[in-house]
């Protein structure tokens, strides 16, 4: 395991230095946007919808069953001609430009549920996703409002005001991501600026990189630790089943002492019990 971790680590520094660097372009370009547009667009914080979004249950069919997954494809893909429909709309309301790619692929979603949600595939609400392109602040604040006024929307995070450390773990990267339902099933609608979006190509092939390599090992970390844990559980067993015999002989020693007449008295007995219990065994 220790070489499983090692390797991890140098795997995860190497991701991170070559990911540093496109994040100093992130942050160099947000500095270089207009002061007043990224101050009015902090005062959007209050508009966030802070809550987890869900997809919707099957009569039937648990969560974590590949059955489920199938379900929410075919659902999501008999729904996406509308979602396009409606992103049109905003498209034509506001200017930005869309993105509408197939939905996300199978095998990753699987691998999404696993390490992030515990197999629980009601928690993938970014299978049916688009973004929208603005080209500046002011622009994707026009789409921002648009999304809320026009959209059942269910969570709405603006993720270009986050915490310094929450905009540092995502490597400089701002953008706006909101959860929209559509017929009870929720697909995902990400508010991009033009100026940071170019850039994101770059930072995906070092993401992707890092996931094929990083997430194989951690995937062994897990298997290894449950491995650790359930030997350990079972030394655990051993000792307590090690101490119950030894009780279990003391007791029956203690009780065939009371059966012969010479142990009658209670001090024989007393001592003998204390005998057998500093006996090593």
């Amino acid at each position: 395991m220790d070489d499983t971790i090692e390797s991890l680590t140098r795997l995860t520094d190497i991701a991170a230095r070559e990911y540093s660097k496109v994040s100093h372009k992130y942050i160099k370009a947000w500095i270089s946007l207009e002061e007043g547009d990224r101050v009015r667009l902090e005062t959007y914080k209050s508009k966030n919808l802070d809550v987890t979004p869900l997809q919707p249950q099957s009569p039937g069919i648990r969560c974590n069953e590949e059955a489920y997954l199938s379900f929410l494809y075919i659902n999501l893909g008999k729904h996406m001609d509308k979602f396009k429909e409606k992103l049109k709309v905003l498209e034509a309301a506001t200017g930005v430009k869309l993105v509408v790619p197939d939905l996300k692929g199978r095998s990753r979603s699987r691998d999404k549920a696993y390490y992030d949600y515990d197999n629980n595939y009601t928690r993938l609400v970014d299978v049916g996703r688009a973004s929208a392109i603005a080209t500046s602040l002011p622009q994707l604040m026009l789409a921002y409002d648009w999304v809320l006024a026009n959209f059942e929307v269910v969570r709405a995070k603006n993720r270009c005001c986050d915490a310094r450390s929450a905009i540092i773990q995502r490597g400089g990267y701002r953008d706006v991501l909101f959860n929209i339902k559509l017929k009870d099933f929720c697909f995902e609608l990400q508010l991009h600026l033009a100026i940071l979006f170019d850039m994101k190509e770059e930072a995906h092939k070092i993401l992707d990189y890092a996931r094929a390599m990083i997430e194989p090992a951690l995937f062994k970390i897990k298997e290894l630790k449950k491995r650790e844990d359930k030997e350990a559980l079972m030394d655990q067993i051993n000792r307590r089943q090690a101490d119950i015999d030894v009780l279990k002989f003391r007791l029956e020693g203690l009780f065939f002492c009371f059966r012969l007449p010479f142990f009658s008295s209670l001090p024989f007995p007393c001592l003998f019990f204390f005998f057998l219990r500093n006996r090593k065994f």
